[in-house]
Parts: structure tokens; C-alpha cells; sequence
């Protein structure tokens, strides 16, 4: 019994830590720099969720939240993106200011009081480039991507 025990410590002792580096953290890379967010992406059937308000702010995105409404919109002079927690439509406008919808795979959610978005909708709906480095965990936005500076 002691040997059968001894022998479940050793084997989880050599499959914890690969277990631990499967969950390296998501990084966002945008135009140059990292985003520092108090929270990290996450993914979920095979999409990327991100804080939007990191996001948004790098990228030069005005945000506003509707409490309401439960719906976060994202908006410079040129864009307008409308998310509803909870829901797979999205709402923008064209650029002859028409209500365009959108179906989304994944919903916004809210977690730890911060607004998770499906990033690549996000990103290429506002117009801009994405990537994803799988070999650093990384989400690349727009350009300036170093492979040296990624760890």
C-alpha cells in the first residue's frame, strides 16, 4: 500500500507541472506593446475571451456600459459595436450609419465585475489586423510583433 502510494506521488510530481505550463496565461499584444489587465483572457470553445476595457483603451476606443441593458458599446468616429452580455447577436453601424447584426459564437460575459468579449469578432469588426502565436500564448493586434520580446 505505502509503495502504491509513493508511486501516485511520484507520477503526479511529473504531471502537475506540464499541467501548470498548459495554463500559461493568454497575452494580448497591441501595435507594439503588451495590454496589462488586472484580468487574463480566457478561452472557450476555441475562442478568446478579453477584459474589453484593455482593449478598447489601447486601440483608442471610447467604451460606455448600459447597466440596463446589460450591453457594452464600443466606439470611436469611424466604428460602433454594440454587445449584449449573455447574447450571440452584436449590433453595429455601417459606414453609411446602417444597423448592421452579427451572430457571435460565443456570448460577452461578465466575470469578477469585468466584460469578456469574443476578441477576434471584436477586433475585426472596429477594422483592425489579428493573429494568434500559439507557441507564446499570444493574440497579436495590428502590427509590431517582436517573436523575441514575447516571453
Amino acid at each position: 500500500m505505502k509503495k502504491n502510494l509513493n508511486l501516485i506521488f511520484i507520477l503526479l510530481f511529473f504531471i502537475i507541472p506540464k499541467n501548470v505550463q498548459a495554463q500559461e496565461e493568454i497575452k494580448i499584444w497591441i501595435n507594439g506593446e503588451y495590454v496589462q489587465s488586472e484580468v487574463a483572457p480566457f478561452i472557450e470553445e476555441n475562442i478568446t475571451l478579453a477584459p474589453i476595457k484593455a482593449v478598447a483603451e489601447q486601440l483608442n476606443y471610447e467604451i460606455s456600459w448600459n447597466e440596463n441593458a446589460r450591453k457594452v458599446t464600443i466606439q470611436n468616429e469611424n466604428n460602433y459595436l454594440e454587445l449584449t452580455i449573455g447574447k450571440t447577436i452584436a449590433e453595429g453601424r455601417s459606414i453609411d450609419n446602417e444597423v448592421l447584426s452579427f451572430s457571435l459564437e460565443v456570448p460577452p460575459k461578465i466575470i469578477d465585475n469585468h466584460t469578456f468579449v469574443p476578441l477576434r469578432f471584436v477586433v475585426e469588426q472596429l477594422g483592425s489586423d489579428i493573429s494568434w502565436d500559439g507557441e507564446n500564448r499570444t493574440v497579436i493586434i495590428g502590427e509590431g510583433y517582436n517573436l523575441n520580446d514575447s516571453n
